[in-house]
């Protein structure tokens, strides 16, 4: 007897069961509820699967329609619930998130995909995505690996379900079908079962399992059929196993299995499909934190980062393994520069994300990416730009500043924040760097000459021979009569010649000049070189 759903009896079921869900089951229970069902849930192929199975039929024998294994799914990928308005909280329930489906195809998402990760962390340890079978014959069925598309990192194992544990899940979800049923019966009934299922397949023994380099023909053996009360369907679990080596999207793993009844001519090819996703333990948005133009006397101003996790949740539960740990953060200058980064960039304590900050955030994503992307937990860090600290002020001239997050099992991330703070000394023309252009490696460049202007004649300015970049950078700064009421300076600059200096290297120059207002309260001014050293005359 078969008690498979139709899509319509399940798109039904979805419908009543997220009308009463809104009104009196909290959130634990809907957890308990989902997972009692999603079991059941998967029994319910896809359009294009189901067409796939009816092409697939030219293969068989000509004696019977049915196909040695009847699969309900063939292929794994994590499907997101979309975040329209009337599915907050209902992660399990929510329509799919792809625009490219159509409505229909939307409500028959798997339960599977929405339960499959799709994003891992890169690591050792294998991964894996199971796809639930039925025999309906009364002889065995043979499933035999043809091949795979990485041998070397896949493996798979197979577990025959004990009848008499599909029929006490079956029974229990007939009943919980009935009026109330869904409310008072399943949370409690479905306990039982699914209980002793999780049982039987944490037993080793229960399993046959092969690594595929080990085993290129791999060979699995599913019991007949008995199911004479037509409660007890011969079900079986193909779990693929594969490894996550590297970040960022892959090829997809794909397995290729023949299945055929023992002492018969059925057989079938079936070919199983996974897709997924190398990730990071977490990632930082923006990447990148252009502030524009600051004033040296401007008051704080504020920002955030946002750090989340694909793979880890705000604690470990049965959806992510691992707890995301807020990063550390530090703040630094970039590499190769001189100095220290000052107190004038900081990054206040984590705050997590609420649930509803969450679900914004992943529709942010969204927009952002131009796909879904997967957020189990995130918090938010903020960042605070000061010009003036106790009476310490912050460098005129390019502020950039990096700020590192980093995190137990995690590769650093780095967020590079950048901007122009403006001053009593700047440029003449507004320029925000000196660029040497392009010159010949053996012959150097300039002296070129560069002004710099000071809000008053009385400011003195002198340069902080220590922080130069490159050290073989010349430099002279003079003082020049004042030109009205402001002060005036000439900067000149010079790069010698590869045989004066062998440090010159060829390719692109990125130094600095840092300049100082002397006096009681002292003040730098960082002015960026750039220029390109070439082979060549």
């Amino acid at each position: 007897m078969n008690r498979v759903a139709s899509a319509g009896e399940w798109a039904d079921w979805i419908t009543r069961t997220r009308a009463a869900l809104r009104l009196i089951v909290p959130l634990a229970a809907l957890t308990a509820v989902v997972f009692g069902v999603t079991f059941f849930a998967q029994y319910s192929p896809r359009v294009e699967e189901e067409e796939r199975n009816n092409a697939s039929r030219s293969e068989r024998s000509a004696s019977s329609g049915e196909p040695p294994l009847r699969f309900f799914s063939s292929e794994r990928r994590w499907d997101p619930p979309s975040e329209e308005a009337g599915y907050e909280g209902l992660y399990l329930l929510a329509p799919s998130a792809f625009a490219a489906r159509d409505a229909y195809d939307r409500s028959q998402f798997n339960l599977q995909d929405r339960l499959f990760p799709g994003f891992f962390e890169a690591r050792s340890e294998p991964r894996s995505a199971s796809f639930w079978c039925e025999n309906r014959h009364e002889k065995a069925v043979v499933l035999q690996l043809e091949r795979v598309s990485c041998r070397a990192c896949s493996g798979g194992r197979f577990a025959a379900i004990p009848p008499d544990v599909t029929r006490s899940m079956l029974q229990m979800q007939a009943v919980s079908s009935l009026p109330q049923g869904l409310v008072n019966l399943l949370p409690l009934g479905q306990a039982g079962p699914v209980a002793r299922l999780g049982e039987f397949l944490q037993q080793p023994n229960n399993w046959q399992a092969y690594r595929f380099r080990e085993a290129p023909h791999a060979t699995f053996r599913v019991p007949p059929a008995t199911n004479a009360d037509g409660w007890s369907p011969q079900w079986g679990i193909l779990e693929l196993q594969f490894q996550v080596e590297t970040l960022g999207a892959r090829e997809p793993l794909q397995a290729n299995f023949v299945s055929a009844v023992e002492g018969s001519g059925q057989y079938v090819s079936n070919t199983f499909t996974i897709h997924f996703e190398g990730v990071n333990a977490f990632e930082v948005s923006p990447t990148t934190l252009n502030i524009g133009e600051l004033s040296e006397t401007a008051p704080p101003r504020q920002y955030e980062l946002i750090v989340y996790s694909s793979s880890r949740g705000y604690t470990a539960d049965a959806a992510v393994a691992e707890a995301l740990v807020p990063p550390h953060v530090d703040v630094r200058l970039p590499r190769g520069l001189p100095g220290s980064p000052g107190p004038f960039v900081r990054v206040g304590p984590p705050q997590p994300l609420s649930h509803d900050e969450l679900q914004a955030f992943r529709r942010r994503l969204l927009a952002e990416l131009k796909r879904p992307m997967r957020v189990m937990a995130a918090y938010r860090y903020p960042v605070l730009v000061q010009p003036d600290v106790d009476g310490q002020r912050i460098d005129i001239g390019q502020l950039v500043r990096e700020i590192w997050f980093a995190a137990p099992g995690a590769a650093e991330r780095v967020v590079r924040l950048t901007g122009i703070v403006r001053g009593q000394v700047w440029l003449d023309d507004n320029a925000s760097e000196i660029n040497l252009g392009a010159f010949p490696l053996l012959r150097g460049v300039g002296p070129q000459s560069v002004y710099v202007l000071t809000e008053r004649p009385d400011i003195q300015l002198a340069e902080v021979e220590s922080e130069r970049s490159p050290r073989y950078l010349q430099v002279q700064l003079q003082r020049l009569p004042p030109a009205g009421d402001r002060g005036r300076y000439e900067l000149k600059l010079r790069v010698p010649s590869r045989s004066e200096q062998p440090d010159v290297e060829a390719g692109r120059l990125s130094g600095v000049v840092v300049l100082e207002i002397q006096g009681p309260q002292p003040q730098r001014i960082r002015i960026p070189v750039r220029g390109e050293a070439r082979i060549g005359r």
